[in-house]
Formats: C-alpha cells, sequence, structure tokens
C-alpha cells in the first residue's frame, strides 16, 4: 500500500473509528473488568478474519493477521482500561458508568488498532509476515502487561518488535511526537502508616496525635527533592491518599497515605527509597509515633528502540511533513507499562497529537474533562499501519 493511499484508506475510516471510539468511550471498565470492552473487540477483529485469543490474563485480547508470505512478526498493543473519574464534559457520548472515565485516551488507541487491523487484512495476500493485536487490560492498576507476558503473548509465533501508539492532547492533531532512548519513568508506590495512641481531642497530652505526625512526614518527604537531591536529577514523589480518622473530637490510632515516586534511573530510584524511610523514621521517633513502610514496585523506566523510532519519524514525514514530527526534548516522569514488553522484545512508544484549542480540547491526562480531538483516529492508523509495513517489508 502505498503512502499517499494509507491516509486517504485511512480517512475513509473516520466515521466507523469515530463510532468505535465513542461507543468504547460510553462504557468504561477497569482493569481486568474489561468484560465488554474486550467482547466488542473480539467480535471485530473475528469481522475481519483475525485468529482470536481471549481471556489472555482474564480479559485481553489477542487477534494474529497472518500474512500470506513468511516474515517476521509485529505487534501492536492498546491498553483497554479507563480510570475512577467521574467525567465532567457533556457530550453525547459522555460516560454512562457513574465515576469511571476513558480520561487517558485508551478508548482512542483501541479505536486506532482496530482501524489498522481492518487496514491490513484487505492487503494479507501482499503481507509479509505478522502482525498480532495485543489488546492489553489493566494498564492503570498493577501491571496487565506483566499477566500478559507470563501467558505467552510474545509467543506462537515469536514478537520481533513492537509499536505502540499514545494520544497527546498536548500536542495538536496533524503531529506526532517522538523520543529516542529513555522516555518514561520508573514508578514505585508507597504506603506509610503512622501509627500512633488514640484518645480525646480535649486531651491531646494523652494520646500520640497521628494526625499532626503524618502531616509532618507530608511536609518531609516534599523536602527531600529539593534540599537533599541532586537539581540536575528529575525525580517526582507525590502523595495521592490519605486516610484517618472517624470523628473530629476523637484522635485516631492509625493514618495512612500513599503516593509515587518516579525516577528515570536505577541508582537515584534506590536513593530515594532510603531518604524516604530513613524521613519517616526519624519524625515518628521523635513524636513517639510507630511507622509501617511498604513499597510496591510498579512500572520500569521505558527505552524506545532507536531502529523503530527512525522507522517513525521516516513514516511521519512522508504522511504528515517533516515540519510536523516533533521530538520531546525531555523524558516524562509518567510511566506506561508498555515498558514490560520493551524489556523483551525491541519497541516503540509514540504519540499521536489529538489537542485542538478550538475546540476546547486543551485538558491534560487523568482531567475529569480530557478529550480527544477525533480527526486525529486516521491519522493514528496511517502512521501505525505505515510503520508495520515499512518494518514488514524491510526485514
Amino acid at each position: 500500500m502505498e503512502r499517499k493511499t494509507l491516509l486517504v484508506e485511512s480517512l475513509k475510516l473516520r466515521p466507523e473509528l469515530i463510532k468505535m471510539r465513542r461507543h468504547i468511550h460510553a462504557y468504561p471498565e477497569l482493569g481486568f473488568q474489561e468484560v465488554k470492552t474486550a467482547k466488542l473487540i473480539s467480535n471485530t477483529l473475528k469481522k475481519l478474519g483475525l485468529a482470536i485469543q481471549e481471556k489472555v490474563a482474564k480479559t485481553g485480547v489477542v487477534g494474529l493477521l497472518r500474512g500470506n508470505q513468511k516474515g517476521k512478526t509485529v505487534a501492536i498493543r492498546a491498553d483497554m482500561d479507563a480510570l475512577p473519574i467521574q467525567e465532567q464534559n457533556r457530550k453525547k457520548y459522555r460516560s454512562k458508568i457513574p465515576g469511571l472515565m476513558h480520561a487517558c485516551g485508551h478508548d482512542g488507541k483501541m479505536a486506532i488498532a482496530l482501524g489498522v487491523a481492518s487496514l491490513l487484512s484487505r492487503i494479507r495476500n501482499e503481507l509479509k509476515g505478522n502482525v498480532k493485536f495485543i489488546f492489553q487490560p489493566d494498564e492503570e492498576g498493577s501491571g496487565g502487561a506483566r499477566a500478559m507476558i507470563a501467558e505467552g503473548v510474545l509467543q506462537n509465533p515469536k514478537v520481533n518488535c513492537m509499536f505502540c501508539v499514545d494520544l497527546d492532547p498536548l500536542l495538536n492533531t496533524g503531529k506526532i511526537g517522538m523520543r529516542d532512548g529513555v522516555t518514561t519513568a520508573n514508578i514505585d508506590g508507597f504506603e506509610i502508616s503512622v501509627i500512633g495512641k488514640g484518645g480525646h481531642g480535649a486531651r491531646l497530652d494523652r494520646a500520640i496525635d497521628v494526625v499532626m505526625v503524618t502531616a509532618r512526614v507530608i511536609e518531609a518527604l516534599h523536602y527531600i527533592i529539593p534540599r537533599q537531591q541532586h537539581p540536575c536529577i528529575p525525580v517526582a514523589i507525590s502523595i495521592g491518599e490519605i486516610h484517618g480518622g472517624t470523628a473530629s473530637n476523637v484522635v485516631p490510632v492509625r493514618v495512612t497515605l500513599k503516593g509515587t515516586i518516579r525516577t528515570f534511573d536505577n541508582e537515584t530510584r534506590r536513593n530515594v527509597l532510603t531518604k524516604i524511610k530513613s524521613t519517616v523514621a526519624c519524625i515518628c521517633r521523635t513524636y513517639r509515633a510507630q511507622y509501617q513502610i511498604q513499597h510496591i514496585s510498579s512500572y520500569p523506566a521505558l527505552k524506545n528502540d532507536t531502529e523503530l523510532n527512525d522507522i517513525i519519524a521516516n513514516i511521519g514525514a512522508q504522511l504528515l511533513g517533516p515540519k510536523n514530527v516533533y521530538s520531546y526534548k525531555y523524558p516524562f516522569l509518567e510511566g506506561d507499562d508498555v515498558s514490560f514488553f520493551f524489556q523483551q522484545v525491541p519497541g516503540v512508544l509514540f504519540s499521536i497529537g489529538v489537542g485542538n484549542r478550538k475546540k476546547g480540547i486543551v485538558y491534560p491526562f487523568h482531567s475529569p474533562l480530557f478529550d480527544i480531538d477525533e480527526d486525529a483516529l486516521p491519522i493514528g492508523v496511517a502512521v501505525l499501519t505505515g510503520c508495520v509495513l515499512k518494518y514488514l517489508n524491510s526485514n
């Protein structure tokens, strides 16, 4: 399929891509609960004539498109899960499930992957090699990628490389974003419980006020970055949950907080974890409180493959023009569990711009007002299809 034809044929898919994306958006499901989403994907792939594996890592779906000519196998990964966020958009296709929302573009990524499957299925007689479509559960949670790898998703046939698309609301529609090398961060979770002595709010002398101690801990944790860490080494410590107390006049026995640490190298990762533990120990000892710390290792840093990155730059320039291929200057402190796949096979994560100020599409990932410019969907299909064909025809 010629480059110009790719864009033309992708644009023909626009109505179907939008319809698919909006349906998925309206019915979001959390990680490892994507039952209806998985059924929709599976049925769509079956109609295209792909071999299907269902219930991979509970709710994952894998579709295999075998070309008529021997060659390597490329994988395309799209994540399926939504977030526990109440959507504030008023669009007709807004989430119909209270408290759940596709606020990270997974709905658009699934639509794009299905569009690629549609285009490639038409030319399977000319296809040199195979394309494996991996629809992965639970990217936002404990890491569905690991579960899929453990169930052999990269085998039979063996995957030689992987392309993964992201949707960037801060990049305008019509552009793609890419970065060579380290692109996203190590993500580590932590849970800290401060344990004291409960009592009456009027007699703090007879209690150990864990709310106050926890406030000191939070303040001190936020001082680690500017005061104990080299200013040129990116690190982020964030606290997203605090739980404790049952009444305004009761000093609780325990307060628990949860947060994340984001780093780019393992030495910094170890150092920050050590500093967190020593900081908590020092403060709790000062105020006679006890503590418990649980470290939850999450996602490793993601490193893009140079050869695959060059393919994206080449295809992007041909389809969209060199000025619309944007190179990210810095890596991102966000994480993505596709990094587990990239530890097994060469891979690349690149972005399709979905921002559009005129349409009011300016809100970042995980915002209750997050949305995408749907005109970007056929662009994603064209670029991703072009990358697959370029790789298979070059090897």
